[in-house]
């Protein structure tokens, strides 16, 4: 039997019972019947309420989990905001140390072509004018010298050429 009918039978059972006892017990078991419906009812809104609290803390728990994980979903974004700007600083960084070595070494060369410039026209003896002669015989004497080192070097070969297949 469900709710309805055990509340039927009560129901029926309180509208007989002053005909089936007598009067003064019929106040008395009213009276009981008031106090445990009063009782029933405090139970029972204290079932709702404790029902209710469940379900409220529930509810706030889980929205407490809800704005923990954005809370941690935001604090990862914002963690690999932080690395990607620290890797672009990074980036910039090495690029900038790149222009200014590209920049110094180019100076470099520029002070070393500069140098190179200088002792090229330092070191260029400067030519004479066409109208003079040159020093023929300084000239010659230079290229005779030349001519016979370079005899003495090839007779010296020579000899050795002969001594060393003479010896096989």
């Amino acid at each position: 039997m469900g709710c309805g009918g055990i509340a039927g039978s009560l129901l029926v059972g309180l509208v007989l019972l002053p005909f089936i006892v007598p009067w003064q017990y019929t106040a008395a078991v009213y009276g009981t019947i008031a106090v445990i419906a009063l009782a029933l009812y405090i139970k029972v809104q204290s079932y709702r309420r404790k029902v209710e609290l469940e379900r409220e803390r529930r509810r706030i728990e889980a929205e407490e989990r809800k704005l923990q994980r954005q809370l941690e979903a935001e604090e990862r974004e914002l963690q690999r905001n932080r690395e990607a700007a620290a890797r672009k600083q990074a980036r910039e960084d090495q690029l900038q140390q790149m222009r200014d070595a590209a920049a110094s070494k180019k100076k470099l060369r520029a002070e070393q072509r500069q140098a190179w410039v200088e002792a090229r026209k330092s070191s260029v003896p400067r030519q004479r004018p066409r109208t003079e002669k040159p020093d023929t015989a300084h000239h010659a004497a230079a290229t005779q010298a030349a001519f016979i080192d370079r005899a003495k070097t090839i007779r010296s070969k020579l000899r050795r050429d002969r001594t060393t297949s003479a010896e096989d």
